[in-house]
């Protein structure tokens, strides 16, 4: 029996929140909810005769990371993805996302690969206390611009 291979790079501001998507996409709790120090973890699972491997990356969108530092977090995190990462996910907390932090998403994904934007699904985190009704993305413009460049994507 032949598998097919699959690598999702997500990533975002909140390890906890990455942490829950990746746990959704395997259908375990393959990750921690707190974050290891400094550091990008995989995690594999078999579902529906695919072999996932889903990477959650390091904070790539501080301001914090020199370029150089960013490189090399990207580029180990996709090479924790097999092959590479077929599909990238963001998770962002619309109300926090900044232009500074959409021209780095940007930035990023154009140097993995030529088309990482175009396999870029944007995953909007809500706070607890705030429904979908009380967030919309029209109220960021950065946000909106980026789904935009990432073919239109959004849950």
């Amino acid at each position: 029996m032949s598998f097919f291979l699959v690598g999702i790079m997500i990533f975002g501001k909140e390890w906890s929140e990455k942490s829950c998507v990746g746990n959704v996409i395997l259908g375990s709790y393959a990750f921690e909810s707190q974050a290891p120090p400094n550091q990008c973890v995989a995690a594999e699972e078999l579902v529906d005769d695919k072999h996932l491997t889903v990477v959650l990356t390091k904070n790539l969108i501080s301001s914090q990371l020199t370029l150089e530092d960013l490189q090399q977090s990207v580029k180990e995190s996709v090479s924790l993805c097999g092959p590479g990462p077929q599909a990238y996910i963001l998770v962002a907390q619309p109300q926090d996302l900044t232009e500074d932090d959409r021209k780095r998403v940007e930035r990023i994904l154009t140097s993995v690969v030529d088309q990482a934007l175009e396999r870029t699904l944007v995953v909007k985190f809500l706070p607890e206390d705030e429904d979908e009704a009380g967030c919309s993305v029209d109220d960021n413009d950065a946000l909106r611009c980026l789904i935009q460049a990432c073919g239109g994507g959004c849950f």
